[in-house]
């Protein structure tokens, strides 16, 4: 070993990299046997960096497609979750719609109900009414004949009463009739005595007082 020490030996010692203090020659078998050793402990190196490289690719790869598998597991679960929703907000919507048009019918139900109650009573309103004024026109006939049957009966009254202030009337007149013609016989008998006395005496004398 010779001055200019330290220097490069990366082209007689491949396999060394970097700055060394020292070297020692050996001679070209246990070189090669060091390079043969040294070339597979590199490739052994290598290949298991290789293979470590594998393992952390598939590794990565294993773990992208579970992250995929479970990002599209969990997009799957999302949309049974979403779909689930959907059907749960559907069947609700349905559910409200038909607990609507129920709740419709009845009303209308009620409505009807309430409509012919009310049709009923206003029919019932309307029969009795009928027969309040029914009852009320025969009331109103019934007093209307009873009227007209006082008005006939008191015309009929009034002229048995008329008819009996007739007769008596005439009665009366026949009654001053013959009054008046008894009281005209007796003035004329008054006024004319002895004619009527002698023509009663001479019809009452016999033939033979005539004779005597």
């Amino acid at each position: 070993m010779n001055e200019e020490f330290p220097k490069s030996i990366e082209d007689e010692f491949s396999g060394i990299n970097g700055r060394i203090d020292a070297a020692v020659e050996v001679n070209d078998v246990e070189e090669r046997r060091g390079e043969e050793r040294r070339g597979k402990e590199r490739k052994g190196k290598e290949r298991r960096g290789e293979e470590r490289r594998g393992e952390e690719r598939r590794g990565k790869e294993r773990k992208g497609k579970e992250r995929k598998g479970e990002e599209r597991r969990g997009e799957e679960r999302r949309g049974e979750e979403r779909r689930g929703k959907e059907r749960k907000g559907k069947e609700r919507r349905g559910e409200e719609r038909r607990g609507e048009e129920r709740r419709g019918e009845e009303r209308r139900g009620k409505e009807r109900k309430g409509k012919e109650r009310k049709g009923k009573e206003r029919r019932g309103e309307e029969r009795r009414g009928e027969e309040r004024r029914g009852e009320e026109r025969k009331g109103e006939e019934r007093r209307g004949e009873e009227r007209r049957g006082e008005e006939r009966r008191g015309k009929e009254r009034k002229g048995k009463e008329r008819r009996g202030e007739e007769r008596r009337g005439e009665e009366r007149r026949g009654e001053e009739r013959r009054g008046e013609e008894r009281k005209g016989k007796e003035r004329k008998g008054k006024e004319q005595p002895s004619l009527s006395v002698s023509r009663y005496r001479l019809c009452d004398i016999s033939l033979p007082q005539l004779q005597s």
